[in-house]
């Protein structure tokens, strides 16, 4: 079965092609000042990221100076646990409770 286009939907397609086109050469010309940009603002720093076997991983990461713990699998993702800190570990080793 043949088909033919007419002028219409092949300006629409050859348009598109070429906006698609610039927006590519715009985005690798400025991608240091995107870069910058956006790592500024990135509050997230990902610290530790193994596999513990069986498909399970472990991931560390570190949002606004607080550190948190999530172990995954293939199917799902368990509970995030936050991390003591070592302001936190420093007062249970020294038997301050401050709860």
């Amino acid at each position: 079965m043949q088909s033919l286009y007419d002028i219409n939907t092949l300006i629409t397609i050859i348009t598109f092609l070429v906006v698609l086109v610039i927006i590519s050469f715009l985005i690798n010309k400025k991608k240091d000042l995107l870069r910058s940009h956006l790592k500024s603002n990135n509050s997230l720093n990902i610290t530790s990221n193994n596999i513990i076997g069986h498909g399970n991983r472990i991931t560390i990461f570190e949002v606004r100076n607080n550190s948190y713990m999530v172990v995954t699998n293939r199917a799902h993702i368990s509970n995030i646990i936050s991390l003591p800190t070592s302001e936190q570990e420093e007062n249970k080793n020294n038997g301050v409770n401050n709860d």
